[in-house]
């Protein structure tokens, strides 16, 4: 069977395409096989940044979380960009640069991004 696996493992973190490779299967050969195939034919190459592994207890940053296991929180910098993002808006509402529905549209999508993690009291707290 041939198919083109190259567009679907650009966005996969590599570190974690070679970890499963390693996890998988015991051949040594077929191993080495598979990480030639990743790294000549598909021309993926580790990240520099992803070559350090942590203990899952530190948690992956992913899109502006931190994914533990159990959980998933913002990430601090996320949280900060957020607040300032919002309150940019509303000012820019005030001044009559934006619209109503333009100012709402925003923040809808900011929250339903936040709220695929353990959010609920920092909403409560920024909403209130």
């Amino acid at each position: 069977m041939k198919c083109d696996i190259r567009k679907y493992f650009e966005t996969m973190n590599h570190g974690v395409l070679k970890q499963m490779i390693l996890n998988k299967f015991s051949d040594d050969q077929l191993k080495r096989l598979l990480f030639k195939m990743v790294s000549e034919e598909l021309k993926l190459e580790l990240k520099k940044e992803l070559q350090h592994w942590f203990p899952v207890t530190q948690g992956i940053q992913f899109l502006g979380f931190r994914i533990f296991p159990g959980t998933i929180r913002l990430q601090r910098k996320t949280i900060v960009r957020f607040r300032k993002i919002v309150r940019k808006k509303e000012t820019q509402y005030i001044e009559g640069k934006i619209t109503e529905n333009q100012l709402a549209s925003s923040v809808q999508s900011m929250v339903a991004h936040i709220l695929w993690g353990n959010t609920f009291q920092m909403r409560q707290q920024f909403f209130n």
